[in-house]
């Protein structure tokens, strides 16, 4: 599949790499997720190794990111690391909730990916027996391999195996909050602040 193709992931590891150099390990690449309804967009998410960090910074280490990656890729940064500006976990789907709406005519940029990470996603749609009319939120390449599509609740959908015995797992979440992040992650890129801050 595209999204484990050795040139995709040896553009990802440049970045990485530099990423790393640029920043003396403070911020490190953790995983990357495929994005077909959204554009065939790729998101890139890092770690910051610091045991607390400000707003300011985390807007000047994005900003970096988006320098290093270009217009490739998405950057954002693990769930924990916006715990450390303050960010409640347990009142995320709410917040992405008010995101959805504040920030529901940001328009969607499609990706370099797109064509294959579409294809990618019509390849896993049929080994799993999902509709070919799913719209797939997520793809995390992996093992188990991971693929959300978008529908009403978060429940788990179907467990099954890609043709090389990986495990696929797939599952539904929440249209209108997985919705309210994408929106606001093309907002803090158009408008280089950290999508963190639109967490708060």
């Amino acid at each position: 599949m595209y999204i484990d193709s050795p040139g995709l992931l040896q553009s990802i590891a440049c970045i990485a790499n530099e990423a790393a150099r640029r920043t003396n390990n403070l911020v490190t690449f953790r995983e990357y997720i495929a994005l077909p309804h959204y554009g065939g967009n790729i998101m890139l998410r890092f770690d910051l190794n610091a045991d607390k960090c400000s707003i300011d910074e985390l807007h000047r280490y994005e900003a970096l990111l988006y320098s290093i990656a270009g217009d490739d890729f998405l950057i954002d940064f693990m769930g924990d690391v916006y715990q450390k500006i303050g960010m409640n976990p347990e009142a995320l789907g709410m917040k992405l909730h008010e995101l959805f709406v504040r920030y529901q005519d940001e328009p969607i940029t499609d990706s370099v990916h797109k064509e294959s990470v579409l294809e990618d996603a019509r390849s896993l749609q049929k080994i799993a027996g999902v509709s070919r009319f799913a719209r797939v939120w997520e793809i995390q390449p992996g093992n188990p391999t991971l693929m959300l599509i978008l529908g009403n609740q978060n429940a788990l959908f179907r467990k099954t195996s890609l043709p090389d015995g990986t495990p696929l797992v797939v599952a539904e979440v929440r249209e209108e909050e997985c919705e309210g992040l994408m929106k606001a992650a093309f907002y803090a890129k158009r408008n280089h602040v950290s999508l963190g801050s639109l967490l708060l």
